[in-house]
């Protein structure tokens, strides 16, 4: 019996698979890293239009969407989107008004 034969069989079926999961998994990581990007992206574009904002009380949004097309074996894409809400409230302006803001 040769055994060696039946190894490298084995391993012709088996590497090509596993090279195809382990791309796919550092593709699913650069996505994810990306997404994650651009959500922090969205917070700091937030806290800086707060940081300028010179209103009393004042809801404010933001929202990002992250698409990657992908190849190889699945054809197809990969999209997140995200949405960020801020809240800028003047605590200096809100104590000057001594709760008539609030009656």
């Amino acid at each position: 019996m040769n055994k060696r034969g039946n190894e490298i069989v084995e391993a012709a079926i088996v590497l090509p698979i596993f090279i195809l999961i382990v791309l796919s998994l550092i593709g699913a990581m650069v996505f994810q890293f990306s997404a994650i990007q651009n959500e922090s992206e969205v917070q700091r574009q937030l806290t800086d239009t707060i940081r300028e904002d010179n209103s009393l009380v004042k809801r404010m949004s933001g929202s990002t969407g992250t698409t990657v097309e992908t190849g190889g074996w699945y054809a197809g894409s990969l999209s997140k989107d995200y949405n960020a809400y801020a809240y800028s409230i003047d605590e200096a302006k809100l104590v000057r008004l001594q709760g008539e803001f609030l009656m």
